[in-house]
């Protein structure tokens, strides 16, 4: 249970004016997470006075000191991007993998690409016979969603603090708890106290306070059409500046030419982002009236093959990146947002996709063709025994740490890249630390391939794993394996 009963004011964390709670469910259970506080006009009034108290000092600071600041914010929230991605996961539903990605990874490539903006912006500059000078706006208010919670929040903050504004910020009360991280990095910046104010509340409550409040300069709200038609009456009333992000859901337009089955399962696809929760993702579709009974056909067999995933009636997927009309990258997106079915991703020598890339699409591996069909029989069975849909355990022996889930390998506090091979090799390696085991045995448990009864095969690969290793590290594997209490049997070297 997470439980934050504070707000972020002034520079530091100060009770609420009142004692009433709001609960935050986990999207995938449905149970209550934690609770943050209700705010209300009291508590929306410190902010804003500590916002324009902040103000005008900010607003004179030279842009290269906001720019350092903004990069320490980027930078500490890199170091805490797996805590985050796991709270957005609980928050807003969408899988670890790609909240790692998306809802922890923009908002660090937020703040750092305002910084460098800023840096080299011109705030003032003559045009002709005269002098344009870009002032900053003042206190911003920004209320922000729950669908992409703290990439909202940096598009809005990041930018307003690069400006010299000073900012109080209402986020979603369904996906709160990101914000109160975010708070937290931004203290550990050491940002000037009041320059940025998190308060925490309802739409009709602390939201109306604060698009009301006459020492708010600025609103600036993404979300529902109905929401931003009564914040512009409100904002209208002390002739507030007002920048609205509202609905979505475009149509997709498939003209008279297009590839159909390409642009419908493109289409398809996209809707399934985030478990639909993406204002872009284009739920409409516009084709020509004598392609619509194609286009519909196309259309539920794909939705009826991904909903498949989803009810666990599949085992493993294989895409096919050469087959002509199927978005595979896309596809794999989808399908690993909706299930830990395992996925193994096939692609021409010299295909788009490199083996990194492939993986980053969510794939749990790749192979290149030509290959052997034995091969990939031992694939699939290495990864069906393996199993997608437990959640195994990171490990941690000596220095080195491995999550089995996310495909990701670090040595002290740097990552390491391996192929899949090596991480599985690594990974058994791990688990069987302090134990003998056999050449064979790695052979049998890693890859489950036959290799023409060539146990040797192993050193090959213990070469190359420790080759990887070498490079960014300065030692070789077979160190790091005895250096975990591992050893090989005899005929293991």
């Amino acid at each position: 249970m997470i439980l934050r009963d504070r707000f972020f004011i002034g520079g530091a964390w100060v009770a609420p004016s009142g004692k009433e709670t709001i609960d935050v469910h986990d999207a995938g259970t449905g149970a209550v997470m934690g609770r943050v506080p209700l705010g209300d006009e009291k508590d929306v009034d410190r902010a804003v006075a500590a916002a324009r108290g902040a103000f005008e000092a900010w607003s004179s600071t030279p842009g290269a000191e906001r720019a350092a600041y903004l990069e320490k914010i980027s930078a500490n929230l890199k170091a805490r991007a797996d805590e985050i991605a796991r709270l957005i996961a609980q928050e807003v539903g969408m899988p670890i993998k790609l909240s790692a990605r998306i809802q922890a990874g923009l908002p660090i490539a937020n703040f750092a690409n305002y910084a460098k903006l800023v840096k080299d912006f011109q705030f003032e500059e003559r045009v002709g016979n005269s002098v344009v000078v870009r002032e900053p706006v003042g206190v911003v208010g920004a209320i922000t969603p729950w669908n992409y919670p703290l990439h909202q929040i940096a598009l809005k903050v990041a930018p307003a603090l690069a400006a010299g504004c000073t900012v109080v910020l209402k986020p979603s009360e369904v996906a709160p708890f990101n914000a109160f991280v975010l708070a937290e990095v931004i203290e550990a910046a050491g940002l000037p106290k009041g320059v940025f104010n998190l308060v925490t509340g309802t739409g009709p409550q602390a939201g109306e306070a604060l698009v009301k409040h006459p020492g708010v300069d600025m609103i600036s709200f993404t979300g529902s059409t109905r929401a931003g038609k009564r914040i512009s009456e409100l904002a209208s009333q002390s002739i507030k500046r007002v920048a609205l992000e509202l609905g979505g859901k475009s149509a997709s337009v498939i003209l008279d030419d297009a590839d159909l089955p390409a642009a419908v399962k493109s289409t398809v696809n996209g809707c399934y982002l985030n478990s639909g929760q993406t204002c872009t993702a284009l739920t409409r579709m516009l084709v020509p009236q004598n392609r619509i009974d194609d286009a519909e056909r196309i259309a539920a067999d794909g939705a009826a093959a991904l909903d498949h995933v989803r009810q666990g009636g599949i085992d493993l997927v294989l895409l096919d990146l050469m087959l002509p009309g199927l978005p595979g990258t896309e596809v794999c997106r989808r399908v690993r947002e909706l299930s830990t079915v395992p996925i193994i991703m096939l692609t021409a020598k010299d295909g788009e996709l490199d083996e990194a890339e492939a993986l980053d699409t969510g794939a749990d591996d790749y192979l290149t063709k030509p290959f052997s069909y034995v091969v990939l029989v031992a694939r699939i069975r290495a990864l069906l025994r393996r199993g997608g849909r437990e959640r195994p355990p990171v490990l941690d022996v000596g220095d080195l740490r491995l999550d089995p889930a996310a495909h990701r390998a670090w040595r002290g506090d740097v990552e390491i890249s391996l192929t899949p091979r090596q991480f599985s090799l690594l990974e058994y390696l791990m688990r069987k630390a302090g134990e003998v085991v056999s050449k064979a045995e790695i052979l049998e448990h890693v890859w489950d391939y036959d290799f023409e009864g060539d146990p040797n095969i192993v050193e090959v690969y213990i070469r190359r794993l420790r080759n990887k290793l070498d490079r960014p590290f300065g030692r070789t594997a077979i160190e790091t394996i005895r250096g975990a209490g591992y050893r090989l049997a005899a005929d293991g070297g």
